[in-house]
């Protein structure tokens, strides 16, 4: 999943600017994601992947995990369509962020099950803010 999120980042910064990935443990309220996303409230493992590269316009990012369907002209095109189904097969949720100037973030949750006498996770009702 990160390979695939981080060839993609390079190739359309056209391999200039920079790229963090960031991990937290987290305990996500209903305001963790966008509605539209369906994030239930729990435990998660949370990945993120940020990038500098040019920002997506609002039908771009809604149609950014489509097969073939990319935000700017490249090769491939099943990068993002299998980040997605590894991400939804393994229970969890991803979206992106994008604002011009600074750039896209793509945040994948997994499950992450609490263990009797694990210390709890860091109560958090969102994300990092957003780009």
């Amino acid at each position: 999943m990160l390979i695939h999120l981080l060839t993609h980042a390079c190739e359309e910064m056209e391999r200039t600017g920079s790229v963090q990935i960031g991990a937290i443990e987290a305990d996500l309220g209903p305001g963790g994601a966008p509605p539209e996303v369906g994030l239930a409230a729990g435990r998660y493992l949370v990945l993120t992947v940020r990038d500098t590269g040019p920002w997506m316009d609002d039908e771009s990012l809604s149609r950014v995990f489509e097969p073939f369907r990319r935000p700017l002209e490249s090769e491939g095109g099943l990068e993002l369509s299998s980040v997605y189904g590894f991400v939804r097969q393994s229970g969890g949720y991803i979206w992106a962020e994008s604002e011009r100037g600074v750039g896209n973030r793509f945040i994948a949750c997994f499950p992450k099950p609490g263990k009797v006498g694990d210390p709890p996770a860091k109560k958090v009702d969102n994300l990092p803010p957003p780009l």
